[in-house]
């Protein structure tokens, strides 16, 4: 296990989550249970170019027929956010919040760590009801938005 995945294990066995390593990659996984619904956590670390993602993954797709409002949703959502982004996956319709670092030259902490993971899951979770709300209703993508802003 490379330096910057061995931060993120002991990140999450500090706060005593259990997880298990990808096959084949460089990869921890584990859920998490939040207010709003359960969710897959990856954290995936390039150690070659000494970076770490972690993605927040919506445990919901969305239809075919509604993934162009979740697309303007997505946009909508992602505007003025500082630390990390939404991503939608057009083929599939998944969701997912990301929270990336480069550090080249230094090192990932422990704390670095517990805020991307912290900062991953509040986005999903504040906004997870205008997603549903965008999948199964006919909210309208800048309604939503602003729903979960308020």
């Amino acid at each position: 296990m490379g330096r910057i995945l061995e931060t993120c294990a002991e990140m999450l066995t500090q706060q005593g989550w259990s997880f298990e390593r990808s096959d084949g990659r460089d990869a921890l996984i584990t859920s998490v249970r939040g207010d709003a619904a359960s969710y897959r956590i990856i954290f995936d670390v390039k150690e070659e170019s000494e970076q770490a993602v972690l993605y927040v993954v919506s445990p919901t797709n969305v239809p075919e027929g509604k993934r162009q409002a979740a697309c303007e949703f997505v946009a909508r959502a992602n505007y003025g956010l500082i630390i990390g982004n939404f991503e939608h996956d057009l083929s599939d319709g998944e969701i997912r919040y990301k929270v990336s670092v480069d550090v080249e030259g230094s090192k990932l902490t422990v704390p670095m760590a517990k805020n991307m993971l912290g900062c991953g899951i509040a986005m999903m979770e504040r906004y997870y009801s205008g997603l549903m709300a965008i999948a199964f209703a006919e909210t309208k993508p800048e309604e939503a938005v602003a729903s979960c802003e308020k």
